[in-house]
């Protein structure tokens, strides 16, 4: 990865080395003073040096605070400038936002860690994290990738460069990623390696975009109650078609059984067979006067 960055570092000092004005003549071009720019490219090699380690301990240990960091840092630094690079470390500092929210939610499906061994081994691993207990972190560590599928899944593994090499070239992924302080939207453009010629350059964008976090959760909080108002409706509406079509079933039984369909005829043949029930006990009382 350092090796990877490096390269890059070189390629971006060649660039500051062009011609940026045509007007210019060969003379002040080639007495051109680089001394700033070779130390620059100096500070900017050793620079991600430091941070590709970093990222290779934080994935090692796990460390989603100093991972999101450096992988943040190599992206406002290196950013447009080299888009591929960006790109990458964008969709590491995505997956690694993902697993904490996925660790938030194994944590809060188990509170109780009396009653299941994955959450007492969790807490532990926490606590030995915290107690510097590197032994005990270890073996709760291997104790819960052996046994443990859905904390396993959780885990950004140091392959995750590799993952898009086994992507068929086919495949373009468009990656959108809030950065830690909500005011800004990464927006990173990556497509599949498997199937790809060498001289073939894979497409990668990478751009940075200001916005106005409240705003975008108003919106987003609105399509939700949007769609939960349309779920509601729609169940309403199905239970709606469900009585019609079981009273249009009831309508059509009647009918076939030489029954009234109206609403009005039934009820004045109800009120028809009262009326005779009434003249008939009258007679039966008459009868028994009698």
């Amino acid at each position: 990865l350092s090796n990877v960055l490096s390269c890059k570092s070189l390629d971006l000092f060649e660039d500051s080395l062009s011609i940026w004005d045509e007007k210019a003549s060969a003379d002040s071009v080639v007495t051109r003073d680089i001394l700033c720019e070779v130390k620059s490219l100096r500070y900017l090699t050793t620079s991600t040096e430091f941070l590709a380690k970093a990222v290779q301990l934080a994935l090692q240990k796990q460390d989603h605070n100093v991972l999101q960091s450096a992988c943040s840092e190599v992206i406002d630094k290196l950013g447009v400038f080299a888009p591929h690079i960006s790109v990458h470390f964008l969709a590491l500092y995505q997956s690694s936002v993902v697993a904490e929210w996925l660790n938030s939610i194994i944590k809060k499906a188990l509170q109780t860690p009396n009653e299941s061994k994955v959450a007492s081994m969790i807490y532990q691993l926490e606590a030995a994290e915290k107690a510097k207990n590197y032994k005990l972190y270890s073996q709760c560590f291997d104790e819960l990738f052996k046994g443990n599928l859905c904390w396993k899944r959780t885990l950004v593994f140091e392959n995750h460069f590799d993952i898009i090499k086994e992507i068929d070239d086919k495949r373009i992924f468009i990656i959108l990623q809030h950065s830690s302080c909500k005011q800004f939207l990464y927006s990173g453009v990556i497509q599949g390696l498997k199937g790809l010629k060498v001289s073939q350059e894979p497409v990668a964008g990478f751009r940075k975009t200001r916005v106005n976090f409240r705003m975008l959760t108003s919106l987003s909080r609105l399509w939700e109650n949007y769609k939960a108002s349309l779920h509601r409706y729609m169940v309403k509406l199905v239970a709606l078609f469900k009585f019609e079509d079981q009273s249009n079933n009831r309508k059509e039984m009647i009918s076939r059984l030489g029954v009234e369909t109206d609403v009005q005829g039934l009820e004045n043949a109800a009120k028809n067979l009262e009326e005779k029930r009434k003249k008939y006990r009258l007679r039966l009382c008459v009868d028994t006067t009698a």
